[in-house]
This record gives C-alpha cells, structure tokens and sequence, in this order.
C-alpha cells in the first residue's frame, strides 16, 4: 500500500499533502501544534479509523481524503462523520457507516482478519488491525494495545496468529488435585458398570426408555442440542431482521430518489427561492448533487447492489433458520418401542435394573464434580504451541532490532507487551514501539507502510534517531514519520540524508494548517464526488 496524497478541508478551508513518497518520509517542523498529528489523524480517520482528535477540533465538520496505491490500484477514500465514499477507476460506492465500509474493505481491498471471541468468529476493528504499523501520539501503553475497546493484547495475538496461518485452541488450567482424582476414580467406576450395561449396545431405543442412566445420559444431550438450535435460530432471526429493516430503508430512498425528476409536463423543478434547478440527495454527512444523471445512477446503483447483497443473505439466513427447525422438529420426535420388542428384552431390563441405577448416580457424580471444577476454574486462556512460537518469534525478532539500535541498551522483550507493572518511560517507550513495528512487519512481511506519529519523543538521541532512520530506509517501504525539532536541529538542516523526504511544516502558523492556498484544490476534489455545498 503507497499513500498518494491526504487531505483535510470544507468549502471555507483545507489543507492539501501531496509530497508523501515511497520510502522514509519526515514530516517536521521546529515548534508543536503546527499540523503534523492533524494530518496524520486525518489519514487515519479517513481509512476508518475512530477519530483521535485533539479536544477543540471538530471533525465532525470537515472532510478527509486519502488517495492510495494497492496491488496496482487507485482508491479514493472520502470520509465525513460516519459516511464514507470510495472511487476506484470502475466503481464507486457509499456508505453511511464505519462497519458498512469494513464489510466492503475486507471483501474488496483487504481481508481483516477473524479471531474466536467468547466462542464466535469476529472481524477485528480497524483501530487494532491498524496498530500493526500504525503508532499514533496519545494513549501509548506497552502493556496492552492502544485503543482497546472489545478487544484487548490477547486479542491482538490471536490476530497476528491468523494473519501468519497459526490456528489457536482453547487450553484450560489444571483442575484441583482432589476433583481430578474423584473424576478419575468415578469414571474407573462407571466403565466397569457399562460393560454390564449390553442393552445398551443391543437395542439404543429400548435403553432409552427403560434405563435411568440412559435417560440421563439422552437427555442430556437433548437438552444441549435444544438450547443450541434455539441460540441458532435466535441469532439468526436477529440478523435477518435487522437486514430486513435496512432493505426497507434503502427501497424507500430509492423511490425518493426515483421521484427527484427535474422535468415536468409543464415545465422544470426549480428552486422557489434561488431559483436553482440543483436536486440535492443529503444523508446526515454528505450531500450530492443529484440533479447530476451519472452521480445519480452511481448512488442507485450503489444503493441497488447493496440491496441484492442483502436480500441473498437474507435467502441464506432463511434457509439456515429453516433447516435448523427441520431438525429441532425430528429432535422433538418420541417414537415408543414396540411392546413385542420391550416383551423380547424383558429378562434383561429387570436384570440390568440395578447396574443402570449405578451407573445413573455415578454420572450424577461426575457432572456435579465437573460443575465444580469449571467454578474453580478463574480464567480460560487461549494458546497453542504453534502461537506461542510465533510470540516468542515476533520476541525475539524485537530483540534484535532493539540490539542494532542500542547495543547496550537493557530493555528485555520476553513478550510482545510488556508486564503491567514495567515502566517504558523517556526514549524507551519510543524504542520498544519501533521494535514492535519493524519485527511484526519483518516476521509478518506486510505490504501497509509504517506510520509513526512524533517518532523520536521521549528525547531519543540522534545516535538512535539515526539507526532507527537507517533501519526504516532498508525495509524498501514506504515510511511516514513526524518529530518536532529544537531550535539548534531545525537549523543545522536535520534529516539531510539523500534517502529521506523532507516535509517541514515550520512555514504554518499555530494551529492552523488549513487555509485558502490550497481551497480550489480540495474544492475540486469534493466536486468530483459531486458533493453539494
């Protein structure tokens, strides 16, 4: 992925970046507060991140554009509030929320991953999938991932293990001592009376309805077959009625479209104040001119696919609900043995009587047992051999980075986060950061650029600075960075180096990178949107 050009702006202001480059970009200044972390927020912003904007600026009023380079292809990201509006040479498309535009971005662009949480698949959040190259000013904490809302640092390995192929499984803690070995002695117990049990083995339906432990054991079974097809059938009702509200939704605002016609029989639609013959089409962050025939077919258009999209799923959502009743109704089924065949196996049901009455409170035993074992249990932690190789790889690999750039440097990586209670504090935070960004990438090999925001804070030496630059520079990638410079740095012309591309933000004033200089650029941006001001 190569990021183009990023923009931030309305119809009164903007500010426009487009000197981003492959390889080590440095975007400086020689004073804070003059843009560089608005423009990276907003990049970030753009792509579906959630806002981390600074308190006093109101996103919710302006524009961001990202234009970037994947496998080859253009993209156009254009972000207001929670609307979202992509372009590529062929397509264009809409859409009205964050979780909208992830479905269309891990289906078209890029696969997000899928971890198991609280025992079902889930899309991770942009926020998390990001922070693997992505390192903003605020928040950091080395002991857990940066923006945790659902999801937290064992999440975020469970996620790096699907990106690298490593599947994960759930092993739990040791039961107490004492409960293992009444389990032991208990199942020892209940083998040795099943092989009495042979009516079991010669007729199952008989058994059922003449054998205590084999009642128990049926209804046991039943019951969990019950509950889960009724959790199945809910679940998915659920989803297929939320579908179906949205299609409604967007019928609705396809016939309000439909009905916006400029030409009457006797004569044209125009506005009765100004005049204008302009149809506008506003949801609550965009607003297009639709009066534009192209701009309108490409939102109906964008509006229909979304809609058969939908209504397949909805098919499929209905044949699954369906075909679980199917069988939730044969599971309901009681058909009796016949009375011949209860008569043929009489002798043994009244010899067997004793030991299915044995084998009925052993079972008893063992579930009660097991109910206490999982109470003792305090938590269920998610690994596998396989994972934590791939920890201790990503580990490992941090510590070598770390001991090109500081050789004698002490920090110790024995993880991919820190302990709770290990303190990064100064330039060690900064360098553990680095550590974690280049490994993840070197052992993961992904194509997104690495994105740094005040890379050097925590008053990083120009010894580190430099090795850390020159590690950057040999990933062959495209490296966005930002630092605020002190006086004596910004005029002994830092960042000098041929292979760095240097931004400097100095020439802005405080707190007002957007202005009119580059307004009928962002403008015309908008304007090939065909967005309405």
């Amino acid at each position: 992925m190569l990021i183009k050009k990023v923009a931030i702006g309305d119809f009164n202001q903007a500010y426009i970046e487009n000197e981003l480059k492959n390889g080590v970009n440095v975007i400086f200044s020689d004073d804070n507060n003059r843009g560089k972390t608005l423009l990276i927020q907003g990049l970030m912003f753009s792509l579906g991140n959630s806002p981390i904007f600074p308190n006093g600026f109101n996103y919710k009023d302006y524009y961001f554009y990202t234009l970037l380079e994947f496998n080859g292809e253009d993209y156009e990201l254009l972000r207001k509030g929670n609307s979202f509006f992509i372009r590529t040479k062929n397509d264009m498309r809409l859409f009205s929320s964050e979780s909208e535009f992830r479905f269309y971005f891990s289906r078209n662009i890029i696969e997000l991953p899928k971890i198991i949480k609280k025992g079902s698949p889930q899309t991770v959040s942009f926020e998390m999938f990001y922070e693997m190259f992505f390192i903003g000013q605020d928040n950091r904490n080395p002991s857990n991932i940066i923006y945790h809302g659902r999801f937290n640092k064992d999440d975020f390995k469970l996620m790096l293990c699907d990106l690298a192929g490593v599947n994960s499984v759930v092993d739990c803690k040791d039961e107490k001592l004492s409960i293992k070995k009444q389990l032991l002695t208990l199942k020892n117990d209940l083998k040795a009376v099943k092989k009495k049990l042979n009516l079991v083995k010669k007729n199952p339906t008989i058994a059922s309805f003449t054998s205590k432990y084999q009642d128990l054991l049926d209804a046991q079974d039943t019951i969990k077959l019950i509950e889960d097809k009724n959790n199945k059938i809910a679940k998915l009702k659920t989803k297929r009625n939320r579908l179906s509200n949205r299609i409604s939704k967007l019928k609705t605002l396809i016939t309000e479209l439909n009905s916006l016609n400029r030409t009457l029989s006797e004569g044209k639609l125009i506005c009765g104040e100004c005049r204008s013959d302009k149809i506008i089409y506003a949801n609550k962050d965009l607003e297009f001119d639709v009066s534009n025939s192209d701009v309108k077919n490409a939102i109906l258009k964008s509006i229909g696919e979304d809609i058969d999209l939908k209504s397949l799923i909805i098919d499929d959502l209905t044949f699954q609900i369906n075909d679980i009743q199917d069988s939730l109704n044969d599971l309901m089924e009681v058909t009796p043995p016949d009375i011949f065949q209860v008569a043929l196996f009489k002798d043994e049901i009244l010899t067997q009587e004793e030991y299915s009455d044995r084998a009925f409170e052993i079972q008893l035993q063992i579930d009660a047992l097991n109910d206490a074992k999982e109470n003792n249990i305090e938590t269920i932690s998610i690994s596998k051999v396989e994972q934590a190789t791939l920890v201790e790889d990503i580990s490992s690999e941090m510590m070598k980075v770390y001991e090109s750039i500081d050789k004698e440097g002490i920090l110790n990586f024995d993880d991919i986060f820190s302990k709770k209670d290990a303190v990064f504090s100064g330039s060690d935070q900064q360098e553990y950061y680095f550590c974690r960004l280049i490994a993840l990438n070197n052992k993961l090999n992904h194509s997104f650029p690495i994105i740094v925001d005040s890379f050097r804070d925590g008053e990083l030496s120009s010894r580190k600075e430099e090795a850390m630059l020159d590690v950057y520079n040999q990933l062959n990638k495209q490296v966005i960075l930002t630092s605020t410079l002190k006086s004596e740095e910004y005029n002994s012309n830092k960042y000098s180096q041929s292979y760095i591309n240097r931004i400097d933000y100095s020439i802005y004033p405080n707190h007002k990178l957007m202005g009119d200089k580059h307004l009928n650029d962002f403008v015309s941006i908008l304007e090939s949107f065909n967005i309405y001001h």
